[in-house]
């Protein structure tokens, strides 16, 4: 694989979000059947949400998924401690919200990273 091909796809695994909250980094194991599209991160109460317009390219299946099942964890801090995690079926999905942290007013730096790959 040339270094341009490589550098494509590795950009497709991970992407970036960032507003006034802090940022998230994502990285989506299930790419090549799963596209997101993050929006701004929102406040809703105390909880920091991403929310995501999804395409999806294939079954879960066909990314060694055994269930339309999807997992999703994120890790914040220096110890890049896990804050959050949930399990969702990627069945009819066109837009979810990630919960990124469940209590804003706990400080965890500006840095998040959201991992999303097949449940089980």
């Amino acid at each position: 694989m040339n270094r341009r091909a490589f550098a494509v796809m590795a950009i497709g695994l991970v992407s970036a979000c960032s507003s006034a909250q802090g940022d998230v980094a994502i990285e989506n194991s299930l790419d090549a059947c799963i596209a997101l599209q993050p929006a701004k991160l929102a406040k809703i109460e105390s909880a920091l949400f991403l929310p995501t317009t999804w395409t999806v390219r294939k079954s879960t299946g066909e990314c060694g998924c055994k269930s339309a099942l999807i997992s999703y964890r994120v890790t914040a801090g220096p110890r890049s401690e896990v804050i959050a995690t949930g399990v969702l079926s990627s069945l009819n999905k066109q837009n979810y919200a990630f919960l990124i942290n469940p209590d804003a007013g706990i400080a965890y730096g500006e840095r998040y990273s959201l991992f999303i790959g097949c449940a089980g």
